[in-house]
């Protein structure tokens, strides 16, 4: 089974819809990525699939059932989501703000089990942010930030990890140990996540969505959707691909067109 968005449309004002007609499936136990360029919806899709927005046609499935049916604490308890940014009125501690994932769990002014200090023990090590966890999160980098958000929605335990750009503010390092960790989660979670860097999302990616003005281009196995033909007429650049022994697929050169390069 999986997440199944059916016909989506959506417009943050009237008459200009950045989604029209989205549809695709992301199935359970693997990494799917969204590509496209700049403006096509991808983050918006993202947020429309977790439930923070409302589209004005078609509708979103988990399982088989509709999400308008989801209940917003169990929705916390299916799915975790990382965005671009953190919005929180509170200077929290690194170590309560990543216990908030624990909060769908948790009766209303209930105290937290040694279970879940546990499991948020647990989140900081896997992203190397237990040393930190006494730190205040407005005083964090934007890599260090990154990867307390990715701890926090860890300690939720969700069956749908959804991610919005999560390599964006890490350095190099950091970002081969994120996607390392995350192929080691893929056999509990379903991992969706918005990426722009193409090759990223050939070495990582068991399956790719393709889109471009608010559609769904090409959708399936990442080595069939991540093409030259299909990046050049997606992105308007010429692709070229280069073998990588080392890492087992492919990976890709781009280069504007020649009457551009001029």
């Amino acid at each position: 089974m999986g997440i199944e968005m059916k016909n989506i449309t959506f417009g943050y004002r009237e008459n200009h819809n950045v989604l029209d007609g989205f549809s695709c499936l992301f199935r359970d136990t693997c990494i799917t990525g969204i590509i496209g360029p700049n403006g096509c919806g991808k983050t918006t899709s993202l947020k429309i699939m977790a439930g923070y927005l409302k589209p004005s046609q078609g509708e979103i499935l988990y399982n088989g059932r509709p999400a308008d049916l989801v209940s917003m604490t169990e929705m916390a308890r299916i799915r975790a989501v990382v965005e671009q940014k953190v919005h929180s009125p509170f200077s929290f501690p690194v170590y309560d703000f990543v216990m908030l994932g624990r909060t769908p769990y948790l009766k209303p002014f209930e105290s937290e089990h040694d279970s879940d200090h546990e499991i948020v023990f647990t989140s900081l090590s896997r992203t190397n942010t237990l040393h930190l966890k006494d730190n205040k999160i407005d005083a964090l980098s934007g890599g260090e930030l990154q990867r307390v958000m990715i701890a926090r929605a860890l300690a939720q335990e969700s069956e749908y990890l959804m991610l919005d750009e999560p390599t964006s503010h890490l350095d190099v390092r950091q970002q081969l140990e994120l996607m390392a960790l995350l192929r080691s989660l893929k056999e509990k979670k379903t991992i969706i996540m918005v990426i722009h860097d193409i090759n990223q999302a050939a070495r990582y990616c068991d399956e790719v969505i393709l889109t471009r003005d608010g559609k769904v281009v090409e959708q399936g196995q990442t080595e069939s959707v991540l093409y030259p033909t299909a990046l050049q007429e997606v992105f308007g650049v010429m692709a070229h691909t280069i073998s990588q022994p080392v890492i087992g697929r492919e990976q890709f050169v781009f280069s504007l067109p020649r009457e551009m390069e001029q």
